[in-house]
């Protein structure tokens, strides 16, 4: 935790390695740790009677409106890669971001793959279109299958979703 200590705003000098160290720890500890205590809760209570989908959005395009929305509004570098929540600017509409202007044909590509499996999860408790399997439920805690949806062409199942971060932070707290 001293790493957090050390972060100090732009005009103070901090390097931009420092702000990526931070981005980072406040991840893993404010998202990425609660995250998988939730779905190891989930996974092994009784009375779950629903499939547990996860998903990682890797895509670094044009839409994803959090990071530019921290970085208009902070003075701070905002590291590269994908923010937390960047992947609603790819579902929803926003006065943040311009689809019109904005979107490159590999977001319209997202756009489209990432609207059809969260409507027909909506729909039917099932992201998978009716004629092919592309995203299979959590089986087990152990294993954390998810879809990394990285790229129009690569949209695929994996697994062990941060097993080192999370081994990591399970053996400190």
């Amino acid at each position: 935790m001293a790493i957090a200590v050390n972060v100090k705003p732009k005009e103070q000098g901090v390097q931009l390695k420092h702000n990526e160290q931070f981005v980072q720890l406040f991840s893993h500890t404010h998202f990425l740790v609660p995250m998988f205590m939730s779905l190891k809760y989930e996974l092994n209570s009784p009375s779950r009677k629903a499939p547990i989908y996860c998903y990682r959005f890797a895509y670094d395009g044009n839409l994803g409106w959090f990071k530019k929305l921290m970085a208009s509004s902070r003075k701070i570098d905002i590291p590269a890669g994908v923010s937390h929540v960047d992947e609603l600017g790819y579902l929803l509409s926003n006065d943040l971001v311009d689809h019109k202007k904005l979107a490159t044909e590999d977001d319209r590509k997202i756009v489209d793959k990432f609207t059809t499996l969260w409507s027909n999860f909506a729909k039917t408790g099932n992201p998978n279109p009716a004629d092919h399997q592309v995203w299979s439920p959590i089986e087990s805690y152990e294993q954390r299958n998810y879809l990394d949806i990285a790229s129009p062409s690569s949209i695929v199942m994996k697994k062990n979703l941060d097993k080192d971060k999370i081994d990591f932070w399970v053996n400190k707290l």
